[in-house]
């Protein structure tokens, strides 16, 4: 009886993703969901990028980096990696919490600095 309701369920939400495009679960932890799509993106842009939006990066959010790089291409393709790595840090801590608040704190205060980063070059994100 188990698997029938189990294969009910996962039936239900892919009925749910064909009609919606999205699964209804990714709501109930949307910043989870949309920190772990991006994270793939960004490190795939990091790696294959051939330009830098105008003006990088003197126009920026500082979001770490402790490398000068020589160009504005190399640090667009810098902070692209740095934002995925920042995310993809805490996507891992939510999903495997250890109750140790301040590196809670200071992972969730990093991949906030990425979000808004992102945000900012928002329209730049393309290549």
């Amino acid at each position: 009886m188990k698997l029938i309701e189990k294969l009910i369920d996962r039936f239900s939400i892919l009925v749910f993703r064909l009609r919606n495009g999205f699964d209804y679960r990714d709501c109930w932890n949307l910043d989870h969901s949309l920190a772990k799509w991006l994270v793939p993106r960004l490190r795939f842009l990091s790696k294959n990028t051939a330009s830098a939006p105008i003006g990088y990066p003197n126009l920026t959010i500082d979001i770490g980096g402790n490398w000068e790089a020589k160009t504005d291409f190399e640090a667009w393709s810098r902070d692209l990696g740095i934002a995925a790595d920042q995310l993809e840090a805490w996507v891992e801590r939510q999903e495997f919490y250890d109750g140790d608040f301040e590196k809670d704190k200071m992972m969730f205060d990093d991949s906030k600095k990425a979000m808004m980063w992102v945000a900012e070059w928002y329209h730049s994100l393309w290549d």
